[in-house]
């Protein structure tokens, strides 16, 4: 599965309304030369 299809964001107004109260976010931190190719 895609980033865009485990995406969440849409949801979270209804995760709240049926009681959720904390949500725990993920991710990897990346260097800058990963984007910058140096």
């Amino acid at each position: 599965m895609s980033a865009v299809d485990m995406s969440m964001i849409d949801r979270i107004p209804d995760m709240i309304e049926n009681g959720v109260d904390s949500l725990k976010i993920e991710g990897r931190m990346k260097s800058i030369h990963r984007f910058y190719g140096d």
